[in-house]
C-alpha cells in the first residue's frame, strides 16, 4: 500500500487497512522495517523524485509526480535529498564539488561521498570500480574526486557504523538514501 501511493499514507489508513490499532502497527512495522510506516513512505517518494529528475522531467513535474504537495517543501530539504538543489541534481550535480572515498567494511567495500554540506552517498558493493561508476553515473555532471585522506574520519564512522552500531547524531548528513540505507545508518 505505501508503495502502490503517489503521496503520503497516513498510519490510520494503513491501519485501517491491516486492521491492526495504531501502536500495535507502528510497533510492529519498526520492529521488521527499522524505520517507522513515515520515514519508510518518505524515502520511497524521495526515490520516485530522484527517479523522475534523472529521467528528464522538469522540476515542477517530478516534484508533483512523486507525491509532494508543494514544490517548496522539497526545496526545504533538498540538501537532505540530493545534497543541491533539485534543478543540479537534475543536471548531475552540475556545480557539485563531490569528494569521494572508499574502503572495506564488515557489509563489503563501501564509498562514501560527500559535497561540503556532508554526506551525499554512502553505497555499499563488492567492486570499487562499480561503486565509483554508480556515483558518477548519479551526478554526471559534478567534479568528483578521490579524497581518502580528508574523508578517512568520516569513512572509520561509517564503518563503525555498519559493524555494529548507532549512528552518531554529530555526524554531518547530506543524504540521499533508500529506506534500506535509512535503516542501516
Amino acid at each position: 500500500m505505501i508503495e502502490d501511493t503517489g503521496g503520503p499514507v497516513t498510519l490510520d489508513a494503513l491501519a485501517a487497512r491491516t486492521g491492526y490499532s495504531l501502536h500495535h502497527l507502528q510497533r510492529t512495522f519498526i520492529e521488521a522495517v527499522g524505520i517507522s510506516p513515515k520515514q519508510y513512505g518518505d524515502a520511497l517518494r524521495a526515490g520516485r523524485l530522484r527517479r523522475e529528475l534523472r529521467q528528464g522531467n522538469g522540476v515542477a513535474d517530478a516534484v508533483f509526480g512523486a507525491g509532494y504537495g508543494s514544490a517548496s517543501r522539497v526545496y526545504e530539504k533538498s540538501s537532505a535529498l540530493f545534497g543541491m538543489t533539485p534543478a543540479s541534481y537534475a543536471a548531475g550535480g552540475q556545480g557539485a564539488d563531490i569528494r569521494f572515498a572508499v574502503a572495506q567494511s564488515p557489509l563489503g567495500r563501501v564509498l562514501v561521498a560527500a559535497t561540503g554540506k556532508g554526506l551525499c552517498m554512502v553505497s555499499v558493493g563488492s567492486d570499487d570500480t562499480a561503486l565509483e561508476q554508480e556515483l558518477r553515473a548519479d551526478f554526471s555532471k559534478a567534479r568528483i574526486q578521490r579524497d581518502d585522506r580528508s574523508l578517512g574520519g568520516t569513512m572509520v564512522h561509517i564503518v563503525d557504523i555498519l559493524a555494529d552500531g548507532p549512528p552518531d547524531p554529530a555526524l554531518s548528513l547530506d543524504v540521499r538514501a533508500t529506506a534500506f540505507q535509512w535503516q542501516v545508518w
